[in-house]
């Protein structure tokens, strides 16, 4: 008898992603590093939404994690900015504020993630973005 075929996993969206993270907290970005680090293809890091406009005008990215309060542009505007350049990067907004805010993949952040998150709440969401699913 011979074996049953088997199916081909789908490929992992993470391990061709190019990826910007973006916190005014260096700890954060070590923290987010860290855990994508033996994950994702591509990181790169900005500290502020106006470093990140400028990193997004040298390259190209499929996902930017961005914290919800920074000083300057916040993560909303950043999202919102971003979407009106291109509307092909997914964006993630991070924060630790209670509760649950309303995604408008249009105009805003495709997800939202609640701080504390564990590696694999992050890593999840990460994919379902990326592979098109939406979070609200």
């Amino acid at each position: 008898m011979l074996p049953e075929p088997r199916t081909p996993h789908p490929p992992d969206p993470l391990r061709s992603a190019k990826i910007l993270l973006v916190d005014d907290e260096p700890l954060i970005l070590v923290i987010l590093c860290g855990f994508l680090e033996s994950t994702a293809a591509h990181i790169s890091e900005a500290s502020s939404a106006e470093e990140a406009l400028k990193a997004c005008d040298r390259d190209q990215f499929d996902l930017v994690i961005t914290d919800r309060f920074m000083p300057g542009l916040d993560g909303i505007e950043l999202s919102r900015t971003l979407k009106q350049r291109d509307p092909a990067p997914r964006v993630i907004l991070i924060s630790g504020m209670n509760g649950k805010l309303e995604t408008e993949p249009e105009r805003g952040p495709d997800a939202f993630l609640p701080k504390p998150f564990s590696r694999d709440e992050l890593l999840r969401t990460i994919r379902e973005v990326l592979g098109g699913a939406r979070q609200g």
